[in-house]
């Protein structure tokens, strides 16, 4: 579009008309309809004054040889996918026990919902195979879903920072020292606002071999990096990090033993000097942060066990500070025992329950009433293995049904509050209980006095139902 007919659309026909200079006859009838047909007439102008290029044909994909998914399956798939179930993750799972491969009409649908579903991208791109990533490559918009070749170094030399990104994440996902060295070798050379992203991909298949490299950027001028080093550090038991952050717990952290007890006394450092800011310790709350980086095999040695460790005497205002850092530090090194140990009470849940073992974890889950209905963004019940057991099945449908009494007393405007409260445990039941708890949530439904709550139970029965069938499918 030229510069006039450009002025009158962004100021309006009413305030400025083209003259239509160069045209035999003048553009007649509505000024707005005459502007819209004079930039159509100026855009095929200008087009047909472009000479004609040759259009480049990409290579095919590579055969997929994977069975191709069960007919039964595919409009199964397409509506979980569109509605985003919940049943997503016991598919792909099924699925995967086949290694099935999408028919080709799926194709850009499953590249397209990859996109959009980040939860679920692996494994919808896994489905859609090397037909899907040939599809992803030839859309721009969809360029972050291609695997880059590990193969090709020139990426990582050459490319964007997303591109980088994408090469260095997948080589640490299969050769890890490997793209530790691609990152070591041109570290002094990446950016400020890159080394950070960068650094943070070593949380994959993070090794005692990283160390050197992360000790050494304990010296970066940038504040990010050095926290994510320290971090990666502290997951290292054996690192010299976790060393000096022992002796400095052992200087803060006294215990004397006696016949009846143990006894703990907290003494904080006076100052910290130069070794101590590097490791990334400060003023406030320094107690805490020696305890959590310590390794837990300081305590154990000292105290004997987990379990004796937590019966210490420590004095009411120590006692918080000491058990908060011991969570950090149960979840930060992954360490079961003390996981184990510090669950029952804790204010740290969401941080231990992964850590804890299922026997523990299931423990947990049963010892919660109504609030296991009602938990915030995170719900313990999410930290199970799926499918639940018969007992914490039978104990979430019973917090179900007492709820369901509970609403039956109240005003009928109340009611709806109260199953609404409680809709995403609803949806993870629907997701995780086992297919044989039918008879159980059937036997609900008809027990319940509430009409809603007797309907919700009849649905979570139906879903049974159809994960069964679901499942059957995929064979």
């Amino acid at each position: 579009m030229n510069d006039e007919l450009l002025s009158a659309a962004l100021l309006g026909t009413a305030r400025k008309q083209p003259t239509y200079e160069g045209r035999e006859a003048r553009l007649q009838g509505d000024p707005a309809t005459v502007l819209l047909e004079a930039a159509a007439m100026q855009h095929a102008f200008n087009r047909g004054a472009q000479t004609p290029t040759t259009a480049t044909i990409p290579p095919p994909a590579e055969d997929d040889t994977r069975y191709l998914l069960p007919a039964e399956a595919i409009p199964r798939i397409i509506e979980l996918l569109a509605i985003r179930s919940p049943l997503l993750p016991e598919w792909f799972h099924a699925a995967q026990k086949y290694d099935y491969r999408a028919p080709e009409s799926m194709t850009a649908q499953l590249v397209a919902q990859a996109k959009a579903l980040q939860e679920h991208r692996a494994s919808i791109l896994r489905l859609a195979g090397s037909r899907g990533q040939w599809l992803a490559a030839q859309n721009p918009e969809w360029a972050d879903l291609v695997k880059p070749s590990t193969d090709n170094p020139d990426i990582w030399t050459y490319g964007t920072t997303n591109e980088r990104k994408r090469w260095l994440t997948n080589l640490r996902a299969k050769d890890p020292n490997e793209a530790r060295n691609y990152l070591q070798q041109t570290w002094d050379k990446e950016n400020g606002n890159d080394r950070a992203t960068l650094l943070a991909i070593l949380e994959t298949n993070l090794n005692p071999q990283d160390e050197p490299f992360l000790e050494a950027t304990l010296d970066d001028r940038r504040a990010d990096v050095r926290r994510i080093a320290a971090n990666f550090l502290r997951q290292l038991p054996d690192s010299a990090y976790t060393a000096r952050m022992a002796e400095r717990a052992k200087r803060a952290i006294k215990a004397e033993r006696t016949l009846m007890r143990t006894t703990v006394t907290v003494e904080p450092p006076t100052a910290l000097d130069d070794e101590d800011r590097r490791d990334g310790l400060t003023e406030e709350g320094v107690v805490r942060q020696i305890v959590s980086s310590a390794p837990l095999s300081l305590w154990n040695d000292m105290f004997g066990s987990a379990e004796k460790a937590i019966r210490a005497s420590i004095s009411e205002e120590d006692r918080p500070l000491i058990i908060d850092a011991w969570s950090e530090a149960a979840a930060v090194q992954r360490n079961q025992e003390w996981a184990d140990v510090l669950l029952p009470g804790s204010k740290h849940a969401e941080h231990l329950l992964p850590v804890a073992s299922q026997q523990t974890r299931e423990r947990y889950v049963r010892s919660l009433g109504d609030e296991l209905l009602t938990a915030g963004p995170f719900n313990p019940l999410t930290t199970l293995n799926h499918p639940w057991s018969r007992e914490v099945s039978a104990h979430v449908l019973k917090q179900m049904l007492r709820r369901a009494d509970n609403a039956a007393k109240l005003p009928f405007r109340q009611r709806d509050r109260a199953r609404h409260e409680a809709q995403r445990a609803i949806r993870l039941a629907c997701a995780h209980l086992p297919i044989d708890a039918y008879p159980m949530a059937r036997a609900s439904a008809d027990h319940c006095p509430d009409p809603a709550w007797a309907q919700t139970f009849t649905e979570i029965a139906h879903s049974l139902i159809q994960r069964k069938t679901m499942l059957e499918e995929l064979q």
